[in-house]
């Protein structure tokens, strides 16, 4: 006699079945961790381990553990805590081999789930007496440095060199210079110039090794940022200075163009502390002009330049300050600063010529034009006046070069400079001179009196000299 079963007390009896007799599969992930967490990685003492999310069960694990060194098998040992397996060779760790954990294959967990998983790390063994250690740094994490602050790092023992230098990073980049002391246990980095303005940089190492090989156990790494400066550098005065024993004068509201006389200096005046260098190296006059930038006193706001030669009478000069001047953190100019100026000086004139007692000559527009004068015998004194007084240094140079020649006939003889002397404040040349012939009859005797102009001519000894020279032509009666 047959019975028909319940559909869902059948249900009921397969899944029991089911689940007694086997592991339920689950397609959730098991977490695995490791103080292993990077190839090539080095240890000290406590050896590897691996950790799990889930209590696993142990012997299933163990089976799956494998621990080779330089690719041999060695046999293991095995320490719980928890969900935490640690790992160490039957013999002694070996100092400086490659060592590989591995774990492949289903891992069961105590509770009968299981989870197909894998890990594979290579890594080296060390004592922790034998690592190389950070013992000191400087600046701290995340610090503000000044604009040439130095970084420092000591370590427990001497560092190779050669190792440091390569590994050494610092992002962003920019040029630094290392050096080594306390018998290299001490590494001190610094900026070739100084560090760029609002930035953060991190300086790290990870495999440099100590001078007997001895690795990091860890990478090092820190953080700094450079000085923050958001205010920008401007030139707010390029104005006359008037020098002083103790200190220069700097006449701020007042303009360069047309107000500085003979080599009188000028300044150039800054809205903060400015780098002298960099100002001095982006200061520059164009025509040049021989003189130098210097720093005023003990301030880096005010630049002063000094003239060796007076300014050219009516040339027109550009000072520029290139937009590489920067302030006292390096922050530089926006852009460059042109300044045009015209100095007051004017070219020297000669204002009048006197021939003799009574022929005064002022007007020299038209060059044909002749002129006479009365000899006292053979001899005849004349005077040259000029707008300006003539230094001292030059004076006998501009009797040199005032010359009086023979015109016609050429078979005259030519006059003798007897003597000459300065007269009204070394503005009136006074020449006297003896040897002429006078005109009888029609037989004319003319001579001219020359007084050159141009840079190699007359010169006031500041500077200024003739744009043009005088040429008077004279018959003598």
């Amino acid at each position: 006699m047959s019975r028909s079963i319940n559909p869902s007390h059948a249900f009921a009896m397969a899944l029991l079945c089911l689940s007694s007799s086997c592991a339920i599969a689950t397609f959730e992930r098991l977490e695995i961790t490791s103080n292993v967490v990077s190839h090539g990685q080095v240890i000290g003492s406590g050896g590897a381990w691996l950790s799990f999310s889930a209590l696993p069960d142990k012997p299933c694990v163990e089976r799956l553990i494998e621990l080779t060194c330089e690719g041999s098998s060695v046999g293991q040992v095995f320490s719980w805590d928890g969900n935490r397996v640690s790992v160490s060779p039957e013999t002694e760790w070996r100092k400086d081999r490659k060592y590989r954990l591995a774990l492949s294959g289903s891992v069961r967990l105590a509770d009968g789930r299981r989870y197909q998983s894998s890990f594979e790390r290579y890594f080296y063994w060390t004592s922790a007496t034998d690592f190389l250690t950070v013992t000191a740094s400087s600046p701290a994490m995340d610090a503000e440095v000044s604009p040439g602050e130095r970084l420092v790092v000591s370590f427990n023992k001497p560092i190779d060199v050669n190792s440091f230098m390569q590994d050494f990073s610092i992002k962003p980049s920019c040029g630094t210079r290392i050096s080594f002391s306390d018998g290299n246990r001490t590494v001190t980095v610094e900026p070739a110039s100084r560090w760029p303005l609002n930035e953060v940089f991190s300086w790290s190492f990870d495999a440099a090794l100590s001078g007997d090989g001895s690795p990091l156990p860890a990478p090092f790494e820190s953080r700094f940022t450079s000085p923050v400066d958001v205010s920008i550098p401007e030139v707010i005065a390029v104005c006359p200075v008037t020098a002083g024993a103790i200190a220069n004068a700097f006449d701020e509201g007042v303009s360069i163009d047309g107000h500085l006389v003979d080599d009188q200096p000028f300044g150039v005046v800054f809205s903060e502390e400015m780098s002298p260098t960099s100002v001095i190296s982006a200061l520059s006059i164009e025509p040049s002009l021989k003189g130098y930038f210097a720093k005023d006193g003990s301030s880096a706001r005010r630049f002063v330049f000094r003239p060796l030669e007076p300014y050219e009478a009516g040339v027109t000069y550009t000072l520029r300050v290139a937009a590489s001047a920067s302030d006292a953190l390096g922050l530089s100019m926006r852009r460059d600063v042109e300044v045009l100026f015209t100095s007051l000086n004017r070219n020297l004139r000669v204002t009048s010529i006197a021939l003799g007692d009574e022929s005064v000559i002022d007007d020299f527009s038209d060059k044909d034009r002749l002129f006479s004068c009365d000899l006292s015998g053979d001899a005849l004194t004349v005077s040259v006046d000029f707008d300006a007084s003539i230094g001292l240094e030059r004076r006998e140079i501009v009797v040199d070069k005032t010359r009086l020649s023979i015109l016609f006939p050429r078979t005259l003889v030519a006059p003798s400079l007897i003597a000459a002397r300065w007269e009204n404040g070394a503005k009136r040349l006074v020449m006297d001179w003896k040897g002429f012939s006078p005109s009888v009859g029609d037989n004319d005797s003319f001579y001219y009196l020359e007084i050159p102009g141009g840079k190699s001519g007359v010169t006031d000894g500041r500077g200024q000299y003739m744009e043009d020279g005088v040429c008077v032509v004279f018959g003598c009666r």
